[in-house]
């Protein structure tokens, strides 16, 4: 996220996207999650988006007689299809919470793109010790993992929830009470990985799923539905038209061991899943971190310079097993560290030794 000042703007100007987390649903997406939706339940005959911006995920709905119902911090346009309800969806489980308000938990469909933005929203910084309270498992780590949870909750037995949302919460530490919530309350029928470039067009270069769940308390489930991250949007569309799944058995889909804290895993073979039965690196070795610019343009340089030749290893993940430096750093890195707030070196006394370098290669792994 960028480190910038943001705004939220009236309905008369241009959105900041940051500060909303709002990205539109391309209609492919919507269309794959209401066939879903109905799929399992076809007797459904209520919907509620939770973030409804401009309606996107609500569109194959309308050509149906399912009663839609729409949720948004921001007015997006002057009139809507739904019925537009205009209040901050966590407002409203505050209100579920504290007040047992269960006017939005009788819905048979809960459908989200929820606000993308992480800890360092102004609505959250201000609002801390309150969404505190309301997550006091799940955390305030970001603005989706807050809807996911709230939507879980507010749920009634057997609604299904069909979400385009941040990926995130698959793997990091930090969502492994949310996985929890999810395993203890849902059955997951699928995780779609989407490609990078999804939201290219929107300016936006984010990891995102299709997450399709039902809450229900029986919890006998056998197998789900994955998909891994196709190479570009173009193939995407083409997979989710073609119904293109792979039924995996859901004893393979998690992490069991206490140092994975559950993390979900998708469409991985076996035999790499055997490899985490194994010692971890960090058994055998001490794993550390080293140094993060905070701007790379400024700080290296692609060939040495009088100021700028330190070899530096930038990505080394990137490179299948071994690699040469590939940029070089300014010379003055440890003073400029005390400088710069974001300009980070870690474990100085290791620096200049030999050692066993890699990278976070989350989008190449998944």
């Amino acid at each position: 996220m960028a480190r910038k000042s943001k705004l939220i703007l009236s309905i008369n100007q241009s959105l900041d996207r940051r500060e909303l987390g709002y990205y539109s649903t391309p209609n492919f997406v919507a269309k794959y999650i209401y066939q879903r939706l109905l799929e399992i339940n076809p007797k459904g005959l209520s919907v509620l988006d939770t973030c409804v911006g401009n309606e996107e995920l609500l569109q194959p709905f309308f050509e149906t007689n399912i009663a839609c119902t729409g949720i948004d911090i921001f007015q997006h346009k002057e009139n809507y299809k739904c019925n537009f309800i205009h209040n901050n969806f966590l407002d409203c489980y505050e209100s579920f919470i504290t007040l047992n308000d269960k006017s939005l938990s009788n819905y048979d469909f809960l459908i989200a793109n929820p606000p993308y933005n992480c800890h360092e929203l102004e609505y959250i910084s201000n609002n801390k010790k309150k969404l505190q309270n309301l997550f006091p498992k799940i955390g305030v780590h970001n603005m989706y993992s807050m809807f996911m949870a709230a939507m879980i909750d507010m749920a009634k037995e057997g609604a299904v929830l069909g979400f385009i949302i941040h990926d995130s919460f698959l793997t990091s530490k930090s969502h492994y009470e949310l996985r929890l919530k999810i395993l203890e309350n849902c059955v997951i029928h699928d995780i779609i990985l989407a490609p990078i470039d999804l939201f290219h067009s929107q300016k936006a270069d984010v990891r995102t799923a299709i997450v399709i769940l039902e809450k229900t308390k029986i919890k006998n489930q056998m197998s789900i539905n994955l998909q891994n991250r196709s190479k570009n949007t173009t193939d995407f569309e083409k997979k989710l038209l073609k119904n293109q799944k792979n039924q995996v058995d859901f004893s393979n889909f998690i992490l069991k061991n206490q140092k994975d804290n559950f993390e979900f895993i998708t469409d991985i073979s076996p035999s790499i899943i055997d490899l985490f039965k194994h010692k971890r690196i960090n058994d055998l070795f001490n794993c550390v971190t080293g140094i993060s610019t905070g701007n790379d343009k400024k700080y290296l340089s692609p060939v040495p310079t009088p100021d700028k030749s330190i070899p530096f290893f930038k990505n080394p993940g990137n490179k299948k097993f071994f690699c040469i430096e590939n940029a070089y750093l300014i010379n003055h890195f440890l003073e400029e560290r005390k400088n710069i707030k974001n300009f980070m070196v870690r474990n100085i006394p290791l620096m200049g030794k030999d050692g066993i370098t890699c990278s976070s290669m989350g989008v190449e792994f998944s």
